[in-house]
C-alpha cells in the first residue's frame, strides 16, 4: 500500500511509519487493528501489510529517520528498539 503523508516529518506521520514498518517485520502484534475484526477476516489476502511511504514537509531534514529520531528524543513515545529495527526503511523516506 502506498501512503502519501502531508507533514511527513511530523510526530503523527513518523510514529505511523514506525508502527507500520514494525507490523511488516512482525515486531509488534496486531491487537487493536480494525483489520483484525471479523468483517475483515481475509483482508490480508487482498491487501497485504506492506507499506511504501512518501510525502512532503517544510522541515529541512534529510530523511524520515532524522525526523523520527528528533521526536523520539523529545517524547520517548515508543520503544527505541523499534526505531533501531526500522531505521533503514525510514532512511529511504524523503519528503
Amino acid at each position: 500500500m502506498k501512503v502519501w503523508l502531508i507533514g511527513a516529518y511530523g510526530i503523527v506521520s513518523t510514529t505511523a511509519m514506525v508502527g507500520a514498518k514494525a507490523l511488516e517485520k512482525d515486531l509488534i502484534d496486531k491487537t487493536g487493528l480494525v483489520s483484525e475484526l471479523k468483517p475483515f477476516k481475509n483482508i490480508s489476502e487482498y491487501v497485504p501489510l506492506k507499506f511504501e511511504f512518501g510525502g512532503h514537509d517544510i522541515r529541512p531534514l534529510p530523511t524520515a529517520y532524522d525526523a523520527t529520531l528528533e521526536h523520539w528524543e523529545m517524547n520517548r513515545h515508543f520503544d527505541r528498539c523499534l526505531l533501531d529495527e526500522v531505521g533503514d526503511e525510514l532512511r529511504r523516506v524523503r519528503a
